[in-house]
């Protein structure tokens, strides 16, 4: 199957993996996040590619692609395209709110309350 790829994409390939059994040997604890990492990085590609697919396949900007577009959207090979597309857009949206959610928890943790300040000022009195 390496024949059939260009070689800077599988030497790249063969370097990442290489260096991800590095990291997980020198930190086992990391897998579960680099999983999770993982799974979002294949929706991103995912969406990606099924974008372009969709627009490319089932409304070619072309006139023949405008007047078959009627047609083709509602095969299911199309149908099956606009689903990764749209899975892909609701996946990638929840992983900003995670995202957004997990940092706002870790700099509320580090922001000093109201009665850490009072207690602060009480001792300056």
């Amino acid at each position: 199957m390496n024949e059939y790829l260009p070689q800077p994409l599988v030497r790249f390939c063969e370097n990442f993996s290489r260096d991800l059994k590095v990291i997980y040997d020198k930190f086992p604890r990391l897998t579960l996040i680099n999983n999770v990492i993982g799974v979002y990085f294949c929706w991103i590609v995912a969406h990606f590619t099924a974008s372009f697919l969709y627009s490319y396949h089932c409304t070619h900007c072309s006139w023949y692609g405008f007047m078959v577009s009627p047609l083709m959207t509602a095969t299911p090979y199309c149908r099956g395209i606009l689903w990764v597309v749209t899975k892909g857009s609701d996946v990638i949206t929840n992983m900003w709110v995670i995202v957004g959610t997990a940092v706002s928890g870790y700099i509320i943790n580090y922001l000093p309350t109201l009665s850490d300040q009072k207690k602060a000022e009480k001792k300056e009195d």
